[in-house]
C-alpha cells in the first residue's frame, strides 16, 4: 500500500514539475535557451546566433540576405521575443551599405532629434535612430535626391525580412515609421518629407513623382524667393495632335497584327540589336566550308524547359547577321536543336522533344531548299 501511495505521489510531482517547466518554457523565462534560439532562427533565418544576455533583453546576430551578407545585431525582449528592434537594426545596416556609395551627406536622426553618422548608428546601444537625414545642394538637386530616395526604396524591397509578419499587429505601422519619413537639408534649413510607407510596402511606381511634389512644396515654403529653372514650354496644340494621331494609328496597326505577324516584327527588331552572342548549350550553328557563311539557330524564349528558335545567317564571317526565319519550327517547342547545311540553299534542322504518349525523347527533322526561308518536315518522329 505504501509503495502504491509513493508511486502516485511521484507521478503527481512529475506532472507538476512538467507543468511548471512548461510554463517557464512557454513564457520565455529560459535565458538564451534552445526554445528561444530556435524561435529566432524561424523569424530571422537559420544563421541567427545568440550573442549574450543583457538585463531584460537578449542580443542576437542575424545576417543580411544581400549578395555580400553583413552582420546585424538586434535586441529581443526576454518576456516577449516578438518585441525586438530587428527592422530598425537591419535598416541601419542597409543604409550604411547603400548610402556610402552616394555622393551625399546622410545621417540618422532619432526621436530626440539627436544626429548620428551612419557608422555611429551601427551599435545597438544607441538611442534608436529612426529617420534618414539627406543633404541637397540646391533646388536643382532635389530631382537627383528623389531619384536616390526611390533607388533606396527599391533596394529595401530586395530584403524580404522587412516584409515578414511576425504576428505583430503593428508590424506595418512600425515599417512605415522607419521608411516613410526623411529630413531634407538645404542651405542650413531642413524640412520633413513624410509619405505613405505603402509606397515601399507595395510598389515604388510613381514614388519619385510623389517625392518631388512633397519636396517642392516644402522648398517653396522655406525659400519663397528662390529662382527656379523654367519648366519646358508646352508643345503647340497642332504638333501635339499630329503626334497623338500617329501614336493612335501605330497602336491600331499593332492590334491588327496576327500573332505570327507580331512575332515576325519583334524578331526583325531583335536582329537589329543582336550582338553576336552565342550560347552553345542553348543554340546551334553551322559554318559552310568557306567559313564566311554561317547559320545559327538561336534560342529566343523558354517555356517549361522547352525552347523557341529563330534562324539567322551571316555572310561575312559572323560580323553582321540577318534574320532568315523567325519561326523555323512552325510554332513547335523543343528542348534541343541541331542544324546542318550543304550549301546556302539546302539544309536541315532538327529538334528534340518529349513524346508524352510514350514518355520518350523523339526527333523531328525539317528540310529547306530556299536557304531556310521555309521548311517542311521530312519524316515522322523517331526515338532519339
Amino acid at each position: 500500500m505504501n509503495e502504491k501511495k509513493l508511486f502516485w505521489t511521484l507521478v503527481v510531482l512529475s506532472l507538476a514539475s512538467a507543468v511548471l517547466l512548461g510554463f517557464f518554457f512557454l513564457s520565455g523565462f529560459l535565458p538564451g535557451g534552445e526554445r528561444l534560439d530556435a524561435e529566432m532562427k524561424v523569424y530571422f533565418g537559420e544563421n541567427t546566433e545568440f550573442v549574450k544576455d543583457e538585463e531584460d533583453k537578449y542580443i542576437y546576430c542575424a545576417y543580411s540576405l544581400r549578395e555580400e551578407p553583413e552582420a546585424v545585431w538586434f535586441q529581443v525582449d526576454k518576456k516577449s521575443p516578438l518585441e525586438n528592434n530587428f527592422i530598425e537594426q537591419m535598416m541601419k545596416r542597409d543604409a550604411l551599405t547603400f548610402w556610402r556609395t552616394k555622393k551625399r551627406e546622410v545621417y540618422f536622426v532619432n526621436r530626440n532629434k539627436e544626429v548620428y553618422t551612419l557608422e555611429e548608428a551601427q551599435t545597438y546601444r544607441l538611442e534608436e535612430p529612426v529617420y534618414l537625414s539627406l543633404s541637397c545642394s540646391s533646388w536643382e538637386d532635389l530631382s537627383a535626391c528623389a531619384d536616390e530616395m526611390k533607388e533606396w526604396a527599391e533596394y529595401v524591397r530586395k530584403e524580404p525580412r522587412y516584409f515578414w509578419n511576425y504576428h505583430q499587429a503593428d508590424v506595418a505601422a512600425s515599417f512605415r515609421d522607419v521608411f516613410s519619413q526623411f529630413e531634407v537639408r538645404i542651405k542650413g534649413k531642413a524640412f520633413w518629407v513624410d509619405f505613405s510607407g505603402a509606397w515601399i510596402l507595395n510598389t515604388t511606381s510613381g514614388l519619385k513623382e510623389e517625392l518631388m511634389d512633397l519636396m517642392e512644396t516644402e522648398f517653396d515654403k522655406l525659400f519663397p524667393d528662390e529662382p527656379k529653372p523654367e519648366k519646358p514650354k508646352e508643345e503647340p496644340a497642332a504638333e501635339y495632335e499630329i503626334r497623338q494621331r500617329a501614336l493612335e494609328e501605330e497602336e491600331a496597326r499593332q492590334e491588327a497584327l496576327t500573332e505570327e505577324e507580331a512575332w515576325q516584327e519583334s524578331m526583325e527588331k531583335w536582329i537589329q540589336t543582336y550582338d553576336g552572342e552565342f550560347e552553345p548549350e542553348a543554340s546551334a550553328e553551322f559554318l559552310l566550308e568557306d567559313r564566311n557563311v554561317c547559320y545559327r539557330l538561336i534560342n529566343t524564349d523558354y517555356i517549361m524547359g522547352d525552347c523557341f528558335y529563330v534562324l539567322i545567317k551571316s555572310t561575312d564571317g559572323k560580323k553582321t547577321w540577318e534574320l532568315v526565319n523567325a519561326d523555323p519550327f512552325d510554332g513547335s517547342m523543343y528542348g534541343a536543336a541541331e542544324i546542318t547545311f550543304q550549301d546556302e540553299n539546302h539544309g536541315t534542322i532538327a529538334g528534340i522533344y518529349t513524346d508524352h504518349s510514350s514518355n520518350q525523347y523523339r526527333k523531328k527533322i525539317y528540310v529547306t531548299e530556299d536557304g531556310g526561308k521555309t521548311f517542311v518536315e521530312s519524316k515522322r518522329p523517331q526515338p532519339r
